[in-house]
């Protein structure tokens, strides 16, 4: 009896992981013109649904005035799986 896989293998990265984005990232004209919608809101409606509470209207501020280190430090000190929020943040 032969036995098949459900799924098919998965195709590889460039990188050679697996694991593939969905989108590719953004260029820094597209982030800064993301980064420049941002209403910066008093009462922040973001932060209150992040569930790990990022202060996100600092880390837009710093990606529009192009401050991307101190954006990156900004979500990571709130979140050391920081990286993992922008593949699972439903906003």
């Amino acid at each position: 009896m032969t036995y098949s896989s459900p799924t098919p293998p998965p195709e590889f990265s460039p990188s050679g992981s697996p694991w593939q984005e969905l989108l590719p990232p953004l260029t820094a004209y597209e982030a800064t013109t993301e980064a420049n919608r941002c209403l910066y809101c008093y009462d922040a409606p973001c932060v209150q649904a992040c569930p790990t509470h990022i202060d996100i209207p600092s880390f837009i501020r710093k990606i529009s005035t192009g401050n991307l280190r101190g954006s990156a430090r900004t979500i990571l000190e709130a979140n050391f799986l920081g990286g993992t929020c922008a593949r699972v943040c439903p906003v």
